[in-house]
């Protein structure tokens, strides 16, 4: 029902998990993408779940472009409502319920 972005530039990865495992205790979140404008690709990645989607762009593309990737994705998979988030927030499952019923 709601897909979330994420723009990353050399992200605090442990920021970055916290922020994840928040949004994935929603069951109402189908993904979320990491979109990495870092100069290099993550050589691992911290977490691993099958609702998370990793991006990483050759050059930096701009906050705005970089989320224009996932929602695109969003609008090709028919998901109505699309999440910009910064990394460096915390969101309370419940919220993205009451969010929804509004």
């Amino acid at each position: 029902m709601l897909n979330v972005s994420i723009v990353l530039y050399n992200p605090d990865w442990e920021q970055l998990v916290d922020l994840t495992h928040s949004l994935l205790q929603s069951d109402k979140v189908d993904h979320i993408y990491w979109i990495d404008n870092s100069p290099l690709a993550a050589p691992r990645l911290p977490m691993s779940s099958p609702r998370v989607v990793y991006r990483h762009n050759h050059r930096n593309l701009g906050y705005g472009a970089a989320h224009n990737i996932a929602i695109r994705e969003s609008i090709y998979d028919n998901v109505p409502y699309h999440l910009v988030v910064n990394p460096d927030i915390l969101v309370a499952h419940e919220s993205i319920d009451e969010m929804l019923d509004f």
